[in-house]
């Protein structure tokens, strides 16, 4: 009978041949803290102690008003502005980062559409960002 050194008393099983004895036998979740703060998630890795998971998979609220989807860990630290790259910030951190990627259609001052990231269109709205520059034709006549 071998035992997960990791996990003796959730872990065990029978053995009949020394061929028998693998060392990822263990099912059990590992519940090791990443640096957003979720469980690692990955079956045990005992044998690799430090090899967490590299993307967290844990679903998390969007902090975009406009598109309230639940999201990956891993996306909110993709597009959060202002981190460093490789940073071991908690997910409230990243999520305060967050610029949504959706795209969406703008109406520029002209009258054109412009196709741009959510948080570029939240950025303009809120006065932190200009409009982008049109070259194209007025649609309107003056």
């Amino acid at each position: 009978r071998i035992c997960c050194p990791q996990h003796p008393q959730l872990s065990c099983r029978e053995v009949a041949e020394a061929k028998d004895m693998k060392l990822d036998f263990c099912d059990v979740p590992c519940g090791a803290a990443l640096p957003c703060s979720h469980p690692c998630g990955l079956k045990c890795h005992f044998q690799t102690p430090k090899q967490h998971n590299p993307k967290c998979q844990v679903m998390v609220a969007s902090p975009c008003s406009k598109h309230p989807d639940k999201i990956r860990c891993a996306h909110v630290y993709k597009h959060a502005k202002g981190l460093r790259s490789g940073a071991n910030e908690p997910i409230d951190v990243a999520l305060a980062h967050y610029a949504c990627p959706v795209k969406v259609t703008v109406t520029l001052p002209c009258g054109h559409e412009e196709t741009m990231k959510c948080a570029a269109e939240s950025a303009i709205a809120e006065g932190r960002q200009p409009y982008p520059h049109c070259d194209r034709p007025s649609p309107n006549d003056y």
